[in-house]
Parts: C-alpha cells; structure tokens; sequence
C-alpha cells in the first residue's frame, strides 16, 4: 500500500488549516498596508492589492488542490462503502457523482476567486465566488442526505447526521445573508451617490456601510462553516485505505531479464 494513503485522513484537516491560515496571513498583510477597514472587509477585499494579492493567489491555489483532492477521496470511499447498502446503492451513486460534479465547481470557482481580483476582473471573481459557495452548500446537502442514506445501514451515526444537517443548514442561511446584505449595501450606496460612477469604499459613515458588514461577517461564518464540514469527513477517512495498482497493457517488449511470470502479475505499492 502507497504510504500516502495512510495519510488522507488528515487531508480535510489539512484543508482547514490552509485556507484558515490564508486568510488570516492575508487580512494581516491587507490591514498592515492599510488596504482595508479592519472590521469586517469581505474575503475578496483582503486580497485584491499587491502584495497580499500574490500571497492570497499562491495560498488559495494550493487549497483549491487540496480541496478537490479531498471531494476525490471521499468521491472513492463512498463508491465503495455504498456496498453496505444493497436497497440505497443505485440512489447512492447517483448521489455521489452529483456531489461530486457540484464539488469540482466549487473548486474551479475557488480557482478563478485566486487567479482574478475583485477590482481587476470583476466578472470573473464575482463569478468565481458564486461557484464556490452556492456549489459548496449544495455539496453539504447532498452529503448530508448521504449521511442519512448510510445512517440506515450504521456506517454513520445519527450524531453525525445531525452535526452535518446544522452545518449545512447554517451555510444556506449564511449564503442568503450574504447576498441579500451585499444588495441592499449596493443599492443604499447608489441611492446615496445617484449618477456616479464610482466604486464604494465601505469605511464607517458610509451610505450602507452597516448591510455591507452584515454581509461580509456572514461571509466569513459561511467559509468556516463549510471548511467545518469538510473536516467532518476527518473520522470516516480514517478507516479506509487505499492500493494503486500499476500493471502492464501488453506482454511486449519482455525485458530479457524479467521472468514471464513477473509480466503477468500486477506491480502493487
């Protein structure tokens, strides 16, 4: 067995810790610069200027790898722990895959959000952040439903499905925050500065200030609770592991050397 194997279990931590350190490393250089206000500025504000914004594109690319690395992992154990339930296994499958497609989204979008700055390629990031949000709470829900699925067969406890249920319960509720507090942000600031064509700048005073920082704040909880959920997985990869099995499409060229006995086995690590 690969060696590396033995270590997935610490992926979905591993995951956490990055992207936490993240944005606490860049919300530290953006303040130290005076690019931001210190309370509360969204996610996307602590690395849109230089230099946090190539310490924020290095970091964030790195957890969008592991992040998918992870959905992959979990991907393959529920495809082979969905044996343990014959009546839901068909269901179970379909379920897998489709939170898997919603999972690779999310981490395409993280991508963009790492590689197009808020003020540089708006559409794009904005674009991004959605993906990895709105992707990221249907994720939740159908892994929570699998949750459920595989409570009934007792490969998870009730106690997990319920841990699972709040936290994606609570990321929806955080997302529609967010979006409804950015809007009504927006709209107070443009009542305010009607036929400008400037960008607000969300310091204290400031025509919508208070909905933008509603909005940020919900922002932030809906990233820690998502990561949260991930690290739910923590337990569950732990009592698997994994084999990679190389072996040979065709018999020819047969090395002198080698047995031919040895060419039809597979090579095991």
């Amino acid at each position: 067995m690969c060696r590396c194997c033995k270590s997935f279990a610490l992926l979905p931590a591993l995951l956490a810790i990055l992207s936490i350190s993240t944005f606490i490393l860049t919300y530290t250089v953006s303040l130290v610069e005076d690019d931001v206000s210190p309370w509360f500025p969204s996610i996307s504000q602590t690395g849109d200027k230089v230099p946090e914004s190539n310490i924020f594109s290095q970091l964030f690319n790195i957890c969008s790898f592991v992040f998918v690395l992870t959905l992959f992992v979990r991907f393959l154990q529920l495809r082979h722990d969905s044996d343990w339930n014959e009546e839901a296994r068909p269901l179970l499958l379909r379920l897998n895959i489709t939170s898997l497609v919603f999972g690779l989204l999310a981490g395409l979008g993280a991508s963009l959000v790492a590689n197009f700055q808020v003020d540089a390629v708006t559409i794009v990031h904005l674009t991004g952040a959605v993906m990895v949000f709105l992707c990221s709470v249907f994720y939740c829900w159908i892994q929570t439903l699998i949750t459920y699925k595989m409570m009934n067969c007792g490969l998870n406890s009730a106690g997990l499905f319920v841990i699972r249920s709040a936290l994606s319960g609570a990321s929806t509720v955080f997302f529609i925050l967010t979006l409804v507090g950015r809007g009504y942000a927006q709209s107070k600031w443009q009542s305010g500065h009607p036929n400008s064509d400037l960008r607000p700048t969300w310091k204290p005073g400031e025509t919508g200030y208070k909905s933008h920082i509603m909005s940020d704040a919900a922002e932030w909880l809906m990233a820690i609770t998502i990561l949260v959920f991930i690290t739910t997985f923590f337990g569950e990869f732990r009592s698997i592991k994994m084999k990679l099995m190389v072996s040979r499409r065709s018999e020819s060229p047969v090395p002198l050397s080698v047995s031919e006995d040895s060419m039809r086995s597979p090579l095991l690590l």
